[in-house]
């Protein structure tokens, strides 16, 4: 056990090194207000501009980024019911066996699948980080990218349900 001046020592030296903070001796300057700090004065604050729109080739590009992310989407969905019927198969079953395998290979494709919604999101990524940049409203892209990023997040869920039901 350490005695107690072990612990206290640092304490000292702490107060000590202190001390010398609070002393009034030596050529400080003052903390007081100075005049030139008086000086009553107003800052112009220029006008700021709304963002612009984006252009319109930009707006153009998300009605068909959309479109492929629900056409993915809804491949995705198909794919998923025979997924699943080839995971329930599998389920119990040995890992490295038919069924199994099987499984897997489904839910690979499942993957693959999921992946063609996510270049769509990429490229809404892209647009709104580049109208963002830009100084462009990003108003009309935002819902179309929390959208797809909805959709993604979905066939995520779905995916790791599936390999849950497979690692039982």
């Amino acid at each position: 056990m350490k005695s107690a001046s072990y612990y206290l020592a640092p304490l000292f030296a702490m107060l000590a090194l202190t001390g010398g903070c609070a002393s009034q001796t030596g050529d400080y300057p003052s903390l007081a207000i100075r005049d030139v700090e008086l000086t009553a004065g107003r800052m112009a604050v220029p006008e700021v501009a709304p963002p612009a729109a984006p252009p319109r080739a930009t707006l153009d590009r998300l009605a068909p980024l959309m479109a492929e992310a629900r056409a993915a989407h809804a491949a995705f969905n198909v794919a998923a019911e025979q997924t699943t019927t080839r995971v329930r198969a599998a389920s119990g079953a040995a890992s490295g066996s038919e069924s199994w395998s099987v499984a897997q290979v489904a839910l690979a494709d499942l993957r693959s699948r999921r992946s063609t919604a996510v270049i769509a999101l990429a490229d809404l990524d892209r647009l709104y980080a580049d109208a963002s940049s830009a100084g462009e409203s990003t108003a009309e892209i935002a819902p179309v990218r929390s959208e797809v990023a909805e959709l993604i997040a979905e066939e995520d869920r779905m995916l790791d349900t599936l390999v849950g039901q497979l690692a039982r």
